[in-house]
């Protein structure tokens, strides 16, 4: 039986996120390290999924961090997201994380 990539991710993200805020980039790299057999349209997809199942279930709400700390910079205005939302974070500029709630 082969295991749901969206509901095992979601898990890997929320084992994640007892520490701290996890970056939308993250859901990528994880995917990408262990999930070789998925094209990119399909982790994007995989991982847009997980994130949907975490804010429906109430684990974690989307913020604005800037790297590399879990300081919040502004708000994040509900939009749909776009494929910069996933990109690797450059310094001094805010990305996209979820993080726990508090």
């Amino acid at each position: 039986m082969s295991v749901n990539p969206t509901s095992w991710l979601a898990r890997e993200v929320t084992d994640l996120l007892t520490a701290g805020s996890v970056g939308l980039y993250e859901f990528l790299w994880i995917l990408r390290g262990t999930r070789a057999d998925l094209s990119d349209d399909e982790i994007h997809g995989v991982a847009s999924s997980a994130l949907d199942l975490l804010l429906q279930n109430g684990l974690g709400r989307l913020v604005w961090l800037t790297w590399a700390s879990d300081d919040e910079v502004e708000n994040v205005l509900l939009r749909p997201l776009v494929a910069a939302d996933w990109n690797d974070p450059e310094q001094d500029k805010p990305y996209l994380a979820i993080k726990p709630k508090s």
